[in-house]
């Protein structure tokens, strides 16, 4: 498991780098915390990823399912 100043660090990424609203973790700690963490982070994850696919989808002129 992450120490409490990687989770810190983690939040901040989130909310900084990726616009996450960490306000529901803010009193989350320990495995909560971590679990919230993974959580979010697999959002972003796949929200990236489908931006990723449309970019890609759009520059090939296709329909995406590739």
């Amino acid at each position: 498991m992450r120490t409490g100043e990687e989770m810190a660090l983690t939040l901040a990424a989130l909310r900084d780098s990726f616009g996450v609203d960490v306000a529901p973790a803010q009193h989350l700690h320990g495995q909560e915390l971590a679990a919230w963490q993974e959580q979010a982070e697999n959002a972003v994850f796949e929200r990236e990823h489908a931006e990723l696919r449309a970019q890609r989808s759009e520059l090939n002129g296709d329909d995406g399912k590739a």
